[in-house]
């Protein structure tokens, strides 16, 4: 059934209306599939870990379409699936930022976001490479879902990150903003 909960944090005193619908895992435990945003206009959303204690899972198709206001989009969420048309035609829309990772990114999730400039992750399981279409700012495509590990011997680092991948071919790496260099 759809329910709508008001969330609000001590951090920001803002509270933020969101529409979500429960749905039940394989193992029989509910969670909740955030379908959309009807509070204030902000140019920062957070998009909790739990809603009405539902743990969030799921971003639906439609939750933000055609959001004009939208600039900065966390998502606090641990490992949620991003359906296709989660994130359309949101004209702002600069940051996208996954403080927990990602388990899917399906294809056509994020669609015409011009002014996208930064997707940062820190684990994904699965990214399709069609997640990110029309996104023309982002000055790479975070596409495929293999990790690549890096060693930097000389300085004693360990980088792990997204393989760029255009038809097949790895031609670079996303490296997360956790790292510090």
């Amino acid at each position: 059934g759809s329910d709508e909960y008001y969330y609000c944090t001590d951090i920001f005193k803002v509270c933020s209306s969101w529409s979500y619908e429960s749905a039940t895992d394989e193992n029989g435990n509910d969670y909740a599939v955030l379908t959309g945003y009807n509070g204030k206009s902000s140019s920062e959303l957070n998009i909790p870990q739990m809603l009405d204690g539902y743990e969030v899972k799921k971003i639906a198709a439609g939750t933000f379409d055609s959001v004009s206001w939208l600039e900065y989009l966390y998502i606090n969420a641990k490992n949620p699936e991003i359906e296709s048309g989660a994130v359309k035609d949101c004209s702002q829309l600069k940051i996208v930022e996954f403080v927990y990772g990602v388990k899917t990114i399906e294809s056509y999730a994020f669609q015409n976001c011009p002014m996208l400039t930064s997707v940062t992750c820190e684990w994904a399981d699965s990214i399709a490479s069609d997640a990110f279409i029309d996104c023309s700012a982002l000055p790479y495509q975070p596409l495929g879902a293999a990790q690549l590990e890096y060693s930097m011997a000389d300085m004693g680092y360990v980088i792990t990150g997204f393989a760029e991948t255009y038809s097949g071919n790895s031609s670079g790496i996303y490296i997360p903003k956790y790292i510090k260099y």
